[in-house]
């Protein structure tokens, strides 16, 4: 089971159920590295349609493009270039038995030999997250996923960051889940606050990849979010929604809910279980039927108080 929660709200619930509570901060020791890749030459040498190094490049490009705030044609065709170099020269000395992991730094060195003045503007607008203040993510990994429940917290990154660490995690979890799968393994992964990742059109086409494998792998994505109208917004979101193999829908706006009714075409009797409802009210939709539920949750339980954000709890 796997969290990212964007708002420090799962780390009582993960460590009561002895799983680790990963921090991602300015202030933390913790590194997650985007350019972590597999040390199996048989795994990189694959010509399948999941191949590591493929799926790699294309995760790179899109994390690039998010920390540099957008990319043009000519600066994707050198990132694309500098990133083809990097690995290139990481397989060669897997060849040689030398394992040398490369970092955002080893893609900044690259990137400054690089003769184009595109290349040096982008240099510049990477330099913050290499060698400045906000280089949390130019640093070698030195977490563990190993126990059964894990909580990313990321709630003191900027919204910037925020978004950046979504997806590295995800890429992550990615690595984690095709380590499950040869365990013949189910991997369980709940991204609150989604729709964060629908802020660019990079992230969310990136998103919408990693759910389609994830599922094929054994893994069930499960995303959560209040702000339906901000997912909505986002034509690959509602893609998504409407593709999404079950929904648990509660409380929603009047504008929210003319929307679910219209994807989903709902009745308005349906749609009324989710307007003015007490907490815990709600419809599920799954397999083309739609259900009512009511969920009370006794407030005087060990898990009610584990799982509260309210603040009168």
């Amino acid at each position: 089971i796997l969290i990212i929660d964007p708002e420090a709200e799962y780390g009582v619930l993960a460590k009561e159920f002895g799983g680790e509570n990963i921090k991602i901060s300015t202030n933390s020791t913790s590194c997650v590295n985007p350019f972590d890749i597999t040390d199996s030459l048989y795994e990189l040498k694959r010509n399948d349609e999941d191949n590591p190094l493929r799926l790699k490049q294309e995760f790179l490009i899109t994390f690039i493009e998010v920390l540099a705030e957008g990319l043009s044609q000519q600066e994707k065709s050198i990132v694309d270039r500098v990133i083809t170099k990097i690995y290139s020269e990481y397989m060669e000395n897997l060849e040689k038995n030398i394992v040398i992991k490369p970092t955002l730094e080893t893609f900044y060195d690259k990137l400054v030999l690089e003769v184009q003045r595109e290349a040096l503007n982008l240099a510049l607008r990477l330099e913050l997250y290499v060698k400045g203040s906000l280089n949390i993510f130019s640093k070698p990994t030195n977490v563990e996923v190993n126990k059964r429940i894990v909580n990313f917290n990321i709630k003191e990154l900027g919204g910037q960051l925020k978004n950046v660490a979504l997806l590295i995690i995800c890429d992550l979890l990615w690595n984690k889940v095709c380590k499950n799968r040869e365990l013949k393994k189910r991997t369980w992964i709940y991204i609150d606050e989604i729709y964060l990742l629908f802020g660019n059109e990079a992230s969310a086409k990136f998103l919408f990849e990693f759910y389609k494998r994830v599922r094929k792998y054994g893994g069930v994505p499960t995303g959560i979010t209040q702000n339906v109208e901000d997912l909505l917004r986002s034509d690959t979101a509602r893609t998504m929604l409407s593709n999404a193999a079950f929904l648990c829908i509660l409380r929603q706006s009047t504008n929210d809910r003319e929307h679910l009714k219209e994807i989903f075409d709902l009745s308005d009797t349906q749609a009324n279980y989710t307007k003015n409802n007490p907490p815990g009210t709600g419809i599920i939709l799954a397999e083309g039927q739609v259900i009512h539920f009511r969920d009370k949750m006794d407030t005087t339980s060990p898990l009610y108080k584990m799982m509260s954000t309210k603040i009168d709890d």
